[in-house]
């Protein structure tokens, strides 16, 4: 697995390290004046970009303004990805780079779907290529390490002047070597005038800890021994720093040991730039060019220093850091059936430190949820879901991208509270499970396929095609639903797609929750008159114990004590059953109401949310709740009759108690509460 996934994140590192150095050297064109110490700070980004994959996310960052590609590797944390990791085994590889075309023009050349994912075409090359590289880096260490030897050698008979200064016999330029406790070595012909400013000099490196900076430079340039660029910032980063030191030393000794300093850097000069992480040469580099520097060095003036400064900072703070935008997540997948809901609602409360995925929502908007999909329910290249979720008491939205089968997710903003609401996991299970085959048995020739999810509407006689399914398949749904219209499409001559009003289908998802029978009189009528007190304790509400004495209520610890939840002249049964769909489960319960004239009806209480809803119709209309097979189930009959009018599973709809009807004999007569009231 090494070697498919390493060779993209090296590439990924030295592209971005070739946009900085660009960046910079652009710079250094500008900042001619200033002093050169400033040029070789910038050097430090590059060094950064070379050696760390991941950075910090930024607004300010200039890679947003290329649209830079990036994904997220944590909240704050995040790497920029021209080429994806998972590239060699993903369906559909494409790469973005930062020169215009050049991306497009290599991922039209890669191989796509089924030949992809048949044959994994491109893990010999990867795997290839990552070989050279590695004898790339041999041989680049091997050089450093035969090049430190053969000095070694050199040095022998070095005699130690002071401190960590030494005189060698058989080296021809000063030079600072060593990495925890380095040492100035000088050639033994040095003169003693040339020694002060040539010790200054080293000592000048040494201070700003540039041995270290040189050795891991000289790590950044084998591990991207294979990028131009690199090797040119390396060179000109050598030219900043030695430049930068003169500078340093002049200034500290006064512009009277100009002509001096100058002939000792002609008479010391390697002629060579030392490509070795050691050692660090007075005379390495570009001697002619450094002469030509002192020549015209004058003490800059502030406004030079503060302007150089300030243009430091701000490219370092933009080029340091990544660009925020959509952040990606570790899914991939081209038909909706790819699509992992669980695992996405838990990147999502991730990114946006949610405490459980249960508090990502979505609204029925048919606007807002409009996706577009291939007839054989893929992907189009753009898709976006809008999600909402409450944090610290205010409503946040951020979108859910799909775009060429990758997964991301926007920057969240503020946003407004919803009314009607559904847990996003629920409607991306609704999208996963999708009956595919039946709905293309009603539409075989689609070309695709348009989705909403609407606000209203049940399943019913009412529309033409309609399917009920869950994650189980093709079968009745309870609880709650989620309402989806599915369009085919059609393709016409010119290239456009229309859909046929006929065709429309209407599916309905629906989960199956877990039902928890409390108490049930209804076999024993005369139980619901005793007002036995019966207790119940759940898991989600580990605070709350309800409590049945022909009221249900609960104590939870209120500052008024225990509170009355549903009353009734009896209460028959109660169920806890999760029918809105958010986790949580709600107390759904038969009751008797009224004086006089007495009608049964079926409550729901949202003990989470303290709401409750009603399913009744006073003197025309008796409902009863029962379980049935592990399922709530409702039956309506004709007031004060048993004669049935309608039997169906309980569910939850647009903030409504419904039943989802199945088909019974309308003269079929079941046992009511009403008899026995």
């Amino acid at each position: 697995m090494f070697f498919y996934t390493f060779l993209p994140v090296l590439l990924n590192m030295s592209l971005t390290a070739s946009v900085v150095i660009v960046f910079v050297l652009l710079l250094r064109l500008l900042l001619k004046k200033a002093p050169k110490v400033i040029s070789y700070a910038l050097w430090g980004i590059v060094l950064f970009r070379l050696l760390c994959p991941i950075s910090i996310a930024s607004g300010l960052s200039l890679f947003g303004l290329l649209d830079t590609p990036v994904a997220t590797s944590g909240t704050l944390a995040s790497s920029i990805a021209y080429i994806p990791s998972d590239i060699v085994h993903t369906e559909y590889p494409t790469v973005v780079l930062p020169a215009p075309g050049i991306g497009e023009a290599i991922s039209e050349t890669l191989p796509q779907g089924e030949e992809q994912l048949a044959a994994d075409p491109l893990e010999a090359p990867t795997a290839i290529a990552t070989y050279i590289w590695m004898a790339g880096v041999v041989a680049m260490g091997i050089y450093a390490v035969v090049s430190y030897l053969r000095l070694r050698r050199k040095l022998m008979t070095a005699s130690l002047v002071r401190e960590n200064i030494y005189l060698a016999d058989e080296i021809t330029s000063p030079f600072v070597m060593g990495l925890i406790h380095p040492k100035i070595y000088l050639p033994s012909s040095l003169g003693e005038r040339e020694q002060s400013y040539v010790v200054m000099h080293e000592q000048h490196h040494i201070r700003r800890l540039d041995h270290i900076m040189k050795v891991l430079a000289f790590i950044a340039l084998s591990i991207h021994w294979f990028n131009p660029l690199v090797w040119l910032a390396f060179v000109m980063a050598g030219r900043d720093m030695e430049m930068s030191c003169d500078e340093a030393v002049i200034r500290k000794m006064g512009d009277g040991v100009l002509a001096d300093y100058a002939a000792s850097l002609l008479s010391l000069a390697t002629g060579k730039h030392i490509i070795a992480g050691m050692p660090l040469a007075f005379g390495e580099g570009d001697t002619k060019g450094r002469i030509r520097n002192l020549a015209n060095w004058k003490k800059p003036a502030f406004w030079v220093v503060l302007a150089g400064v300030i243009a430091c900072a701000i490219l370092a703070i933009c080029l340091l850091t990544n660009p925020e935008g959509p952040r990606s997540l570790p899914l991939t997948g081209r038909n909706i059936a790819d699509l992992d809901p669980q695992k996405i609602v838990d990147e999502i409360s991730d990114l946006e430190n949610l405490n459980n995925s249960s508090s990502t929502l979505c609204t029925n908007e048919e606007i807002a949820h409009r996706l577009y999909l291939t007839g054989d329910f893929e992907w189009l290249d753009h898709e976006t879901m809008p999600f909402y979720y409450t944090k610290n008491q205010k409503t946040y939205m951020a979108q859910f991208v799909v775009l060429g089968g990758n997964y991301s997710v926007t920057e969240s903003s503020e946003g407004t509270e919803q009314d009607t609401v559904f847990l996003f996991q629920h409607y991306l299970e609704a999208l996963k499970y999708l009956p595919q085959e039946q709905i293309k048995e009603i539409a075989p020739d689609a070309d695709q396929f348009n989705i909403a999810f609407l606000a209203s509407g049940t399943p019913s006689s009412d529309y033409e095609h309609v399917i009920t399914y869950t994650d189980a398949g093709i079968g009745n749904a309870d609880g709650w639903l989620i309402h989806l219209k599915v369009q085919p499409m059609y393709k016409t001559g010119d290239d456009s797609y229309m859909g046929r009003p006929g065709d429309v289908i209407h599916v309905f998802y629906g989960g199956c929750p877990t039902v928890q029978e409390w108490f049930d009189h209804t076999d024993n009528p005369s139980d619901a008159y005793e007002y036995t007190p019966l207790y119940a304790d759940l898991p989600e509400f580990p605070n709350a114990t309800f409590r049945y004495a022909g009221n249900i209520g609960v104590s939870d610890g209120n500052a008024s004590g225990p509170r009355v939840l549903i009353t009734g002249m009896p209460i028959w049964n109660a169920y806890f059953c999760d029918l809105t769909g958010d986790n949580l489960p709600e107390i759904c319960a038969t009751l008797s109401i009224g004086s006089g004239m007495i009608d049964n009806r079926i409550i729901i209480y949202d003990y989470a949310n303290g709401v409750s809803y009603e399913l009744e119709d006073r003197g025309n209309h008796d409902y009863t709740l029962s379980l049935q097979d592990g399922k709530l189930i409702v039956t309506k009959c004709v007031y004060n009759s048993s004669t049935v009018v309608e039997t169906g599973y309980l569910a939850y709809l647009n903030h409504t108690i419904q039943i989802i009807p199945w088909t019974i004999d309308s003269t079929e007569s079941l046992p009511s509460t009403a008899d026995v009231s």
